[in-house]
């Protein structure tokens, strides 16, 4: 089930679902097992067609000359970028929105705007004609968090699933 983590969340507490993987700001929650955290750059790609794709540093207002295709109002890493920005007196307005990063990349790959999303997205589409636009006033990072109410009890079905990931690291 996708929606925004304030969403998820309140599913999470209501033992509607067992298990979150979310994308935001680190959680710190005593009720909650965090199993798996791992830090995740977000950046903003573009077909290589695309002017600024050079590979140089770009400028925020060279960015707005362009499309941008987001995801939708209250996905994490968008709100983030929102928070930056507005830090600077800034807005970004996007052409598209979408919930479906299939269609960002879709739309990026066939050079219809400059996307925002997660740097492993540019990893899995090695070779897709897709490159990061470096701007350098915007540095997005995110969790990848997977989590579980304190109280659950871990199934079996849950435990294999939590078998398949990378724990988080005790000090």
């Amino acid at each position: 089930q996708t929606d925004s983590p304030a969403n998820l969340m309140e599913l999470l507490y209501n033992n509607e679902i067992d298990i979150l993987y979310l994308m935001d700001r680190k959680l710190h929650e005593p009720s909650l097992i965090k199993y798996m955290e791992e830090k995740e750059r977000i950046i903003f790609l573009a077909s290589y067609n695309n002017p600024l794709a050079d590979h140089h540093p770009h400028t925020l207002d060279e960015l707005f000359r362009q499309p941008i295709i987001l995801t939708e109002k209250d996905a994490s890493y968008r709100k983030v970028l929102e928070e930056q920005l507005l830090e600077k007196n800034r807005e970004i307005i996007p052409v598209i929105e979408s919930d479906n990063t299939d269609i960002l990349l879709k739309l990026t790959r066939n050079n219809m705007g400059i996307s925002f999303l997660p740097e492993f997205f540019l990893k899995e589409e090695s070779g897709a004609d897709l490159c990061e636009i470096l701007i350098p006033e915007c540095n997005v990072y995110v969790y990848r968090q997977v989590v579980y109410h304190r109280d659950k009890w871990v199934t079996n079905e849950m435990k294999a699933f939590l078998d398949l990931l990378t724990p988080v690291q005790e000090n």
